[in-house]
């Protein structure tokens, strides 16, 4: 699937502006800041390691990183494999055990409930502010 087809939720908007205020407006990868004073310095995405067809890591914030474009296309997500560049990172980043829930969640069914994700993604923006 291309990101050109993934139909854009308002569950997921308001999950990507989360991610990226987590992260300071930053490439939680390379560091480029994204974001001084309010104002635009560069683009920053909301990647998905597990892609956003597993409804059951969507909104889960181990899953979802703000990378910049540049380290988001050369990263790219999880491979079958498990020796891409982002799937190092994750491992690195989450420890063996929790790679290893965090994938047994990414394929656990988990079905669309957009009214509950808008309130726990509510939850976790109060939270950080």
């Amino acid at each position: 699937m291309s990101w050109h087809t993934i139909k854009i939720r308002k569950a997921d908007k308001m999950f990507s502006d989360y991610i990226r205020e987590k992260s300071g407006w930053k490439c939680e990868y390379c560091g480029k800041i994204c974001r001084v004073n309010g104002g635009w310095v560069g683009h920053l995405d909301a990647s998905h390691y597990f892609s956003r067809r597993h409804e059951s890591t969507r909104f889960d914030p181990q899953n979802v990183h703000a990378l910049c474009p540049s380290c988001h296309r050369r990263m790219g997500g999880y491979t079958r494999d498990e020796n891409g560049e982002y799937d190092t990172w994750m491992k690195q980043k989450l420890g063996d055990r929790g790679y290893k829930l965090l994938k047994l969640r990414a394929n656990t069914y988990q079905k669309k409930d957009d009214k509950l994700a808008e309130l726990y993604i509510q939850k976790l923006m109060s939270e950080i502010k």
